[in-house]
């Protein structure tokens, strides 16, 4: 067996050889058994996102170095292996499958300072083969669909046809540039990457909000003459209603951009319509918005009828990082000393208060929040 830091032995490049569409448990049980006998084996998944509120997986492609499997898990669900990146969360996510010894030419790419890090890349500059046109024809297609086209078979299967191949000459040159072991511990990472159901966000939210504010050209204009609502109330009705999109999609598994944009959204929150018909011409092609208007015209109204509908920052990602900046800030000199030198029921409002990390903030209102805590904090050094 061939050692894992020693250089491989390069054929040629591939070339036609037998490919088997897998949609039965007899043909899979052949190809677990064909894969299970070769030391390498080339993985990548076909995976359906536009109209899919999670995704889902469509297609599993396997290759050795003289055979490949195009794999309908579609129509075997519960029976799958091996992925990569994407894929990792994908076959997790979708069959609860756990990938171990992986190499990611991606990872590879970048270690070894290619100046792109894409499968079309690679396969243009080591054989001189384009992929592009397939890519952008192909990328966003709907993998649900069956049965599949000659093109989408073709172009499915190159994604791990040559990779086997592409594999050997990046390990060689990882061995030559002594960087085997760091794209080892890369991939080891990737495979290692653990899948969590999306949730909403409501810092996420605001940052999407401030990220169209500041593209508007007309962000100080009102309608027809009126003053804008105050961009406070903007942001709260924009985070409304982007929990509303979020509920819609998860209900009927679209996405969030096919549900609503986040500019329809933006351009509701701006303006805080409340009349139908306006809401109907301003989101004439969203069929979604149309057909639940009485609920998007309640968001709007509750909103602009109420003091305070603020949310909690729910997304386990984000609280846990919140925690971490406010961790290395209460283990401060001055933390310690302000603790010591002002009892919890002798401050005031003067007096610098931990922030709150359930609050919806943008991540640059967090940031300026704990800097602005820390700064008071530094008053309290020895």
């Amino acid at each position: 067996m061939t050692p894992r830091n020693a250089e491989l032995s390069i054929e040629d490049p591939p070339g036609e050889s037998p490919h088997t569409y897998v949609d039965n448990e007899e043909t899979l049980v052949q190809m677990a058994k064909e894969l299970a006998a070769v030391s390498h084996v080339a993985v990548d998944v076909e995976h359906h996102h536009v109209h899919s509120f999670s995704g889902e997986t469509c297609l599993v492609q396997f290759s050795h170095r003289a055979r490949d499997w195009l794999v309908d898990v579609r129509v075997l669900r519960d029976k799958v292996m091996h992925g990569a990146d994407h894929d990792v969360l994908w076959l997790q996510r979708d069959y609860n499958i756990q990938i171990v010894n992986l190499f990611d030419t991606g990872q590879a790419m970048r270690a070894l300072g290619y100046s792109r890090h894409s499968l079309a890349f690679l396969l243009l500059h080591h054989l001189d083969l384009d992929i592009s046109e397939d890519k952008a024809t192909f990328q966003c297609t709907d993998w649900r669909v069956r049965p599949l086209s000659q093109e989408l078979t073709r172009y499915a299967r190159d994604d791990t046809h040559y990779l086997l191949y592409l594999y050997d000459l990046l390990h060689n040159e990882a061995v030559e540039a002594g960087c085997l072991h760091r794209i080892q511990e890369q991939s080891t990472k990737v495979a290692q990457l653990r899948y969590s159901a999306p949730i909403f966000s409501g810092s996420a939210a605001i940052s999407e909000f401030e990220d169209l504010r500041r593209g508007d050209p007309y962000k100080s204009r009102g309608t027809k003459g009126q003053s804008p609502p105050p961009v406070p109330q903007q942001r709260q009705c924009f985070i409304q209603l982007s929990k509303w999109r979020f509920e819609v999609a998860r209900e009927v598994d679209e996405s969030l951009e096919e549900v609503a944009p986040g500019a329809k959204l933006y351009q509701l929150a701006k303006g805080m319509f409340t009349t139908r018909e306006v809401v109907e011409q301003r989101c004439s092609k969203q069929a979604l918005v149309l057909a639940r208007i009485d609920q998007v015209l309640d968001v709007i109204s509750k909103v602009k009828t109420s003091e305070d509908v603020a949310d909690k920052e729910l997304d386990p990602v984000r609280l846990s990082q919140r925690l971490k900046q406010i961790a290395i800030g209460k283990a401060t000199e001055g933390y310690i000393t302000y603790l010591r030198r002002v009892p919890r029921e002798e401050r005031k409002a003067e007096h610098p208060g931990t922030p709150d990390h359930t609050g919806i903030f943008s991540k640059s209102q967090w940031d300026r929040t704990v800097q602005n805590w820390r700064r008071a904090l530094h008053m309290f050094d020895p």
